[in-house]
């Protein structure tokens, strides 16, 4: 077998069992959870990484902006606003996306800093909950929900 055909062989299987990191573009945030580290890159993809190093795709990359892990659970701030959660091998959404700019948590609680400054904290993501805080979450007024 000649040189060229044994190096076509080669890079044929290495294509084929590396993953195609190429198109996740660069890591650009990575939040650790646990055994998890959820890494954001480049393209909007999510991986979540355990602690033998083995990556699954868990998001696609449409629209991820930013990530937060806590409590079992991933968080993603979409491009239009929305917050979305992941646990239990599912996606739901936790808040509909008025004027969110960023997200990040306090063990298994998600808080998000609106446009206008205002800090809320979700109190119940399957009903999307959420209360107003007054510069720290034991300040929380009454729940709102943000369907």
């Amino acid at each position: 077998m000649s040189l060229s055909r044994c190096l076509i062989i080669i890079l044929s299987v290495a294509a084929l069992v590396t993953p195609a990191r190429a198109q996740w573009g660069h890591p650009v945030q990575t939040v650790h959870d646990g055994g998890y580290a959820y890494i954001l890159y480049s393209s909007g993809n999510i991986v979540r990484e355990d602690s033998w190093g083995r990556r699954v795709l868990i998001d696609d990359g449409t629209g991820s902006r930013m990530i937060a892990a806590g409590g079992g659970r991933c968080y993603v701030l979409k491009n239009n606003g929305n917050i979305w959660m992941y646990e239990y091998r599912r996606w739901r959404q936790i808040d509909n996306g008025t004027g969110t700019d960023s997200i990040w948590t306090d063990w298994n609680t998600v808080y998000c800093r609106k446009s206008s400054g205002q800090v809320w904290r979700c109190v119940d993501p399957y009903r999307m909950q959420w209360q107003l805080t007054n510069g720290g979450w034991r300040d929380a007024a009454r729940a709102t929900n943000f369907e």
